[in-house]
């Protein structure tokens, strides 16, 4: 049985759209990586770039974490 199936309306409904931002957020990271590589061409501008979005990112796993950790 998966974990969702035990839980109320409200509380699927919740856990659902957290998903759902978290999907949109990496879409976006995703987006903005690849704005930034072609807006800045200089390798240190592009290595700074590309930390912010790996940081970004890392956030986005630590949440992911953190949700998954509520619903076991």
């Amino acid at each position: 049985m998966k974990p969702l199936d035990d839980m109320n309306a409200a509380r699927r409904l919740e856990i659902e759209h957290a998903i759902d931002a978290m999907k949109t957020t990496a879409e976006n990271l995703l987006k903005v990586a690849a704005s930034l590589s072609g807006l800045i061409p200089d390798k240190v501008g592009s290595e700074t770039a590309e930390a912010i979005v790996k940081e970004a990112s890392f956030d986005l796993v630590k949440e992911q974490n953190k949700l998954f950790g509520r619903l076991s």
